[in-house]
């Protein structure tokens, strides 16, 4: 879901509703980056992605402080050897 329908969400939405905003690791999502330009001289951006997830959390973030909704997470999957990272469900609830 994007930001605009999130947002559009939150005003409409009923007591208790919930929505998804993001599914992954939030922390390690907002901090993507992809090589620009030539191996030396080069950049490291952040991706598309990561510019979308990062909006849509300061945006639920900020719904949070107006209180508006109330956020949590939820896993979905984890790695017993911790080489890769968990994966959430990261919530809105209307309140």
């Amino acid at each position: 879901m994007n930001i605009d329908k999130l947002q559009q969400w939150i005003e409409t939405a009923n007591k208790n509703e919930e929505q998804i905003y993001h599914r992954g690791h939030l922390v390690e999502d907002r901090n993507e980056v992809e090589w620009i330009g030539p191996k030396k001289g080069g950049k490291y951006v952040p991706t598309d992605r990561a510019l979308d997830v990062d909006k849509k959390a300061d945006a639920m973030y900020a719904s949070f402080e107006n209180h508006q909704v109330a956020l949590f997470q939820r896993i979905v999957k984890h790695s017993p050897n911790q080489r890769t990272a968990p994966v959430y469900e990261y919530v809105v609830k209307k309140l």
